[in-house]
């Protein structure tokens, strides 16, 4: 996978939902943490978990489990 055109790709899909949209921002922050960005991709998946609250519970635990897994890599764990 290109992380460039991932990003690229991501960033569209959350430019055309109006960054509203849980599930692409949460693609979003898996391109970015693939691209080496973590930081960023921390703070995209926090807003993908936010806006999750419409979602059924089992989408909201996923990307709440996504969240940890990069706050833990973030720390280097």
């Amino acid at each position: 996978c290109d992380p460039a055109k991932a990003l690229a790709l991501a960033g569209k899909a959350v430019e055309m939902t109006g960054g509203r949209n849980a599930l692409a921002l949460d693609t979003l922050a898996s391109a970015q943490f693939r691209a080496g960005d973590l930081t960023r991709a921390v703070e995209t998946q926090r807003r993908a978990v936010e806006l999750s609250a419409s979602f059924p519970k089992s989408v909201t635990t996923q990307l709440k489990e996504n969240l940890a897994r990069l706050e833990a890599a973030a720390r280097g764990k």
